[in-house]
């Protein structure tokens, strides 16, 4: 049997590198963000009602890493570190 779940645009997009903050904000467009600075680097979370993603990216907006990805069915959370 096969997964009816539609996937996040995140899942498509492949190496996250390849885009900015404001590239991937205008892409995912359906996931609600919320950023805040911690030490000098923006940390920025993306969540709809699937999953969370928490990613680092430089004040100018360029990708540094995924903090931590979460999908909420089933609960499975994993952080990089």
């Amino acid at each position: 049997m096969f997964c009816n779940h539609k996937f996040s645009v995140f899942a498509g997009l492949g190496d996250l590198s390849k885009y900015t903050f404001n590239e991937l904000k205008l892409i995912a467009n359906d996931f609600k963000t919320n950023t805040k600075i911690v030490d000098g680097i923006l940390l920025t979370t993306w969540e709809n009602n699937n999953s969370k993603f928490e990613i680092l990216y430089t004040l100018p907006g360029l990708f540094i890493k995924i903090k931590s990805e979460t999908w909420f069915n089933p609960n499975i959370h994993y952080e990089r570190k």
